[in-house]
């Protein structure tokens, strides 16, 4: 259905059509993520207002990694969706790290075939926004990696290694330093 303009002839009542973007921002806001993806399928000034990054404040995405989609990172890029949480990994986690670029957590909590190798060519390069990463569960990850963490997120604040069993003193000094 298109967005025109619609008046109750009686009542003169303005339909909720007729509200700005701006005002639907704010009302699809108070509701729930899963209603806030709801609301985008009702019409295209709906999808436009519910895509306002306004909406999108302090969501984390649960996404499955598993094939090549260039539109999931597009949209998280459009709502302006920053905290990341990978609830299963078939694909490299460089897609993620440089899709999102201005990612701020990234959360790989039990996603168990998370590798240092993966890490190295996920953190190829230093990344400025993210401030908190979760690995815990991720078992194979070792000492390595979190010399790769120590080297190319400078502006980490919170690393979660919960169950990484794999980690030493040694890898956790790189980090304190």
């Amino acid at each position: 259905e298109d967005c025109a303009e619609y008046t109750l002839c009686a009542t003169s009542i303005t339909h909720i059509s007729c509200l700005y973007p701006e005002i639907l921002a704010m009302i699809f806001g108070y509701l729930d993520v899963r209603d806030r993806g709801r609301v985008a399928r009702v019409c295209s000034c709906w999808r436009d207002a519910s895509y306002h990054k306004s909406v999108w404040r302090g969501v984390e995405a649960r996404i499955h990694l598993r094939r090549a989609n260039p539109s999931l990172f597009n949209s998280l890029i459009r709502r302006g969706i920053r905290r990341v949480q990978v609830l299963s990994l078939r694909r490299s986690l460089r897609d993620i790290v440089s899709g999102v670029p201005n990612i701020t957590s990234l959360n790989l909590s039990g996603c168990y075939n998370v590798t240092d190798i993966g890490l190295s060519h996920a953190f190829h390069k230093p990344h400025e926004s993210l401030t908190r990463l979760d690995l815990a569960l991720c078992k194979q990850i070792t000492d390595s990696a979190l010399d790769r963490i120590s080297q190319m997120l400078p502006h980490l604040e919170e690393l979660e290694l919960g169950g990484c069993s794999n980690i030493t003193n040694t890898g956790l000094s790189m980090i304190a330093w």
